[in-house]
């Protein structure tokens, strides 16, 4: 059974969630080498890219972000006739995007992979989505449009959340640049996972264990 009090206690405790937007920087193409590496490389800007059917772009929001994803579309040609049909695939490294979400059979709840097919109504038109994602890049790929026109992105804003802010961390010194970089991503990583409670991953399970918790709070006290 719950313990009420207690329940109430930890309810009282939930911290605040703040809030920044970050847009996506840029374009980027994603391949394979021929040792299977994933390759990145930087492309035009997406404000210029025009969609149609089978099309597609990959947004690079340029650090990891924990949040909500909002699109604004416009379109070229004639009056949009029927609605558009998208595939937004979300990632936190480029090699995910080469995955095929449908061949994956793992032990691992195949919901967890965070990829959505969306219709737009209207356009010209923005949409928000609702549920949270953790990610770097999004494929924007267009399933089906009207013959008359084609699609184009005119903005990409990512409402990113947390319980602290990059502005709260305290200064990490070390002549060593490897280890400011790990220090950089550790404290990246634990900023993410920091949202009404400590999560294990914010992309997978999303929850408090408590064996994370001891080591994210001890981390927590020497960083934010």
């Amino acid at each position: 059974m719950n313990d009420q009090k207690l329940l109430n206690k930890g309810l009282a405790l939930l911290p605040d969630l703040y809030e920044s937007y970050v847009e996506a920087e840029r374009t980027v193409a994603i391949a394979k080498d021929g040792q299977g590496a994933v390759c990145v490389g930087p492309a035009e800007s997406y404000r210029t890219r025009l969609l149609k059917k089978g099309d597609s772009v990959v947004l690079d929001f340029g650090d990891h972000q924990v949040g909500y994803l909002s699109l604004k579309f416009g379109t070229e040609g004639s009056h949009a006739d029927a609605p558009v049909l998208l595939r937004l695939h979300f990632a936190e490294i480029p090699a995910e995007l080469l995955e095929d979400a449908e061949t994956y059979h793992g032990w691992i709840c195949s919901s967890w992979i965070e990829e959505e097919r969306i219709h737009v109504d209207v356009l010209p038109g923005e949409i928000s989505l609702p549920r949270r994602y953790a990610f770097r890049y999004v494929r924007i790929e267009v399933l089906d449009i009207s013959s008359k026109c084609s699609l184009r992105v005119e903005n990409a804003v990512c409402r990113a959340v947390s319980s602290v802010r990059k502005e709260d961390l305290l200064p990490y010194r070390n002549p060593d640049p490897r280890f400011q970089k790990l220090d950089r991503i550790a404290c990246r990583t634990l900023q993410n996972c920091m949202q009404k409670v400590f999560e294990d991953g914010p992309k997978r399970d999303r929850r408090l264990w408590m064996g994370d918790l001891r080591i994210q709070a001890l981390v927590n006290y020497e960083t934010y």
